[in-house]
């Protein structure tokens, strides 16, 4: 068991220090406890994933060029994984605090906090 993420949940990328926050459009109209239910689906940079500011990944062009870090600007590859798959949310297994996703330069983004409810998922 592990819990549903929910709108506004905070996010981790293994290649920043700042956090990062999921949103979830109203298209599936899934709630819980009066908060919107993410899916795997909710993975798209700037409409579900904000960008974490900054980025430290060795593949940043500002870090190639020299920097200590450059902006980041989420390039996600493929939805979350693992979903919980006999919990959909939309026809899409529900994101739970197990989910990862990856960005194109590196980093791995994860659920740092699920976003203030505590409902429980298999």
């Amino acid at each position: 068991m592990s819990e549903q993420v929910v709108e506004g949940a905070e996010l981790r990328c293994s290649f920043s220090t700042v956090p990062g926050f999921i949103s979830v459009l109203p298209l599936a109209r899934v709630t819980v406890q009066g908060r919107l239910a993410a899916s795997v689906r909710d993975c798209e940079p700037f409409v579900n994933i904000s960008s974490f500011e900054v980025c430290s990944s060795p593949a940043n062009p500002a870090v190639e060029a020299g920097a200590p870090e450059g902006p980041c600007v989420p390039e996600i590859v493929a939805p979350w994984e693992p979903g919980a798959e006999n919990v959909l949310v939309g026809g899409f297994p529900a994101l739970n605090e197990e989910s990862m996703c990856e960005c194109a330069l590196g980093g791995v983004i994860t659920i740092a906090f699920v976003g203030g409810v505590q409902t429980m998922i298999p």
